[in-house]
């Protein structure tokens, strides 16, 4: 986080409009009697948060915002950029108004522009195929030369329900492909035996504000946020104030038992780690949780 934005941050936070809000935040959580009170408090807390770093870091999409990886090949058509652009377009109208809606158009958007790009793909190839075959005979030249181009080292093409498929079937006793996990299986002995008190005795007091403090010492920048979009400079930057916000509700979490279900989801990232890049299994995931967390 840059030095003059981490001012602007640390402003916002001590400002009369956010303090209102985190002490209404506060009383809240003080009167929370059921999970889906703390469901709706951690809603509130992410709200309060988003309003005071979107100022400072949320930006509009354009055509250069953000890497084409796509700009570059031979099959890019000028249907396939205009579709990009009317996707941007639809995502900036979202990120300003997060209606049902704008969420639909979006969503269609990005389908129309994920279906050009097949398209344009699949008839490029074709061409290509056929251009190869021709010159097989007539050109030989041309021919090698396309061979030595075909060569070169691709992009995966694996398909998010394909990812999304092998991940499921690692994670499902009943399928072929689940390995279970020592630690897994260790915790759930000591679960079946009931053997919890022992293993987490040193756990089972409330939390404090120096538990709080030393966590967010150990943060580190510059890492990836979850579907919050949470960054440890966040509450580095803004601890003087957060804190005291945070504790009770890690605390009233603590008293009822029951730990936030937007908390248990994350962002999935694909790992290659050897072999082909078109073959899933090569993939290891990892999953970005909240920093809060």
């Amino acid at each position: 986080m840059e030095a003059e934005k981490s001012d602007v941050f640390k402003e916002s936070l001590l400002s009369d409009a956010t303090d209102g809000k985190l002490n209404s935040f506060n009383d809240n959580v003080s009167n929370v009697t059921c999970m889906n009170d703390i469901d709706s408090c951690v809603d509130e807390l992410s709200n309060i948060l988003d309003g005071v770093a979107s100022p400072l870091f949320k930006r509009n999409l354009s055509a250069n915002s953000y890497k084409n990886d796509y700009v570059d090949n031979k099959w890019y058509t000028s249907e396939c950029e205009e579709k990009r652009l009317s996707l941007y377009n639809a995502l900036n109208m979202y990120r300003s108004n997060k209606s049902e809606v704008n969420r639909l158009d979006m969503v269609c958007k990005r389908l129309q522009y994920k279906a050009c790009i097949r398209k344009a793909r699949l008839n490029y190839d074709r061409s290509e195929t056929q251009k190869l075959l021709d010159s097989r005979k007539k050109n030989a030249k041309l021919y090698w030369k396309m061979l030595k181009g075909a060569a070169g080292v691709k992009d995966a093409n694996i398909s998010l329900d394909t990812f999304e498929k092998y991940f499921r079937s690692v994670n499902n006793p009943e399928d072929r492909f689940f390995t279970p996990d020592d630690d897994i299986l260790y915790f759930m002995e000591r679960y079946e035996n009931n053997e919890f008190n022992i293993m987490f005795e040193e756990l089972n007091v409330p939390f404090t504000n120096s538990d709080i403090i030393t966590a967010i010492k150990q943060l580190k920048n510059n890492k990836s946020g979850g579907l919050d979009l949470y960054l440890n400079e966040f509450f580095k930057n803004g601890k003087d104030v957060i804190v005291q916000y945070v504790l009770p509700l890690f605390n009233k979490i603590y008293d009822i038992g029951y730990f936030p279900t937007v908390w248990s989801e994350g962002y999935v990232i694909s790992l290659h780690k050897k072999g082909s890049i078109n073959d899933a299994n090569n993939y290891r995931r990892i999953t970005l949780l909240s920093t809060l967390v």
